[in-house]
C-alpha cells in the first residue's frame, strides 16, 4: 500500500486498490473491502474502473454471497464489454470463468463447460493471454476426464500444452 501514499495517477491508485483488495480478500475481508471503497474513490467516475470494481467486489463476494458474487460478474462483464481492448476481454474472460466457477462448486459441471467454451475462451483469445488461454483449455481438459471423457480432455490438454510451447 505504499504506492498509495506516492504520486500517481488516481487511476493507477484504483488498480493498485482493487489488486490489494483481491490480495487480502483471502484472510482479511474487512482490510479487502476497504482497499476496493478506496479504489472505488479514486476511480473518480471512471466507466471502466467502476466496471474494475464490480469484478472485484465480486471477487470478495464469491465466497461469502455467491448469488451476489454471480450478479456482479455479469455487471463487470456488460459493463466491460463496451470497451474493446485486451485488458477488457481478459477482465470479461476472468469474470465468466469464475462466474463458471460458482456453479461447478454447486456440482453443475454443464454450466461451468459451457462459460469456458462459449465465453471464456472466446473473450481469452480476444485478449491475447495465451497463458491464460492456456489455463482454460486446461479447465475444459478437466472436467472432461471428470467424466472420463478421455479422447476429448486430451485434446483440451493439447490444445493448453500447444499454446504453452509457444509461450514466453
Amino acid at each position: 500500500s505504499y504506492i498509495l501514499t506516492q504520486p500517481a495517477t488516481d487511476s493507477n491508485k484504483a488498480r493498485v486498490s482493487f489488486l490489494l483488495s483481491d490480495e487480502w480478500s483471502y484472510t482479511d475481508t474487512l482490510k479487502a473491502k476497504q482497499f476496493l471503497e478506496q479504489g472505488r474513490a479514486f476511480a473518480n467516475g471512471n466507466r471502466y474502473l467502476l466496471a474494475l470494481y464490480d469484478f472485484y467486489t465480486a471477487q470478495l463476494l464469491f465466497e461469502t454471497d455467491k448469488p451476489q458474487a454471480e450478479k456482479m460478474y455479469l455487471r463487470s462483464d456488460s459493463l466491460l464489454s463496451a470497451f474493446k481492448t485486451k485488458e477488457a476481454y481478459y477482465f470479461r474472460a476472468r469474470a465468466w470463468h469464475n462466474y463458471g466457477a460458482i456453479h461447478q462448486l454447486d456440482n453443475d459441471s454443464k454450466t461451468m463447460l459451457a462459460v469456458l467454451i462459449d465465453k471464456t475462451i472466446p473473450l481469452s483469445i480476444q485478449s491475447g493471454d495465451k497463458n491464460y488461454l492456456a489455463q482454460n483449455y486446461s479447465d475444459v481438459g478437466m472436467i472432461f476426464m471428470n467424466q472420463w471423457q478421455y479422447d476429448k480432455a486430451a485434446s483440451y490438454y493439447d490444445k493448453a500444452i500447444s499454446i504453452l510451447e509457444q509461450a514466453p
